[in-house]
C-alpha cells in the first residue's frame, strides 16, 4: 500500500469534517435522511459524494462554499461519466 503524505492526511481530515457539516445543513426527506443537492433523492447504496463545484484541478478549494453533496449518479453525470448498469 502506498504511503500517504502529511498533505494528503490533512486534506482527507478536512474533507471528512466538511462532509459532516454539509450533511448537517443539506436537504432532507420527511424521515430526516440526507438528500442529493442536485436531484433531491437519497441516491443508492453508495450514499452521497462530496463534489467540488470549482474543481481542485482548476484552483478550487475544499471549502464549504465550494462543495455540495450529490448522489453518485449525479456525480457521474456532472463529470460526464456514463455509469455501467
Amino acid at each position: 500500500m502506498a504511503k500517504v503524505s502529511n498533505k494528503q492526511k490533512l486534506e482527507l481530515a478536512k474533507r471528512k469534517k466538511l462532509k459532516r457539516l454539509l450533511l448537517a445543513e443539506g436537504p432532507r426527506d420527511e424521515a430526516g435522511n440526507p438528500l442529493c443537492w442536485h436531484c433531491e433523492t437519497r441516491g443508492d447504496w453508495r450514499g452521497l459524494a462530496m463534489h467540488h463545484v470549482a474543481y481542485l484541478s482548476r484552483g478550487g478549494e475544499t471549502l464549504i462554499d465550494n462543495n455540495i453533496l450529490v448522489c453518485y449518479t449525479c456525480h457521474s453525470k456532472i463529470h460526464g461519466i456514463e455509469e455501467v448498469k
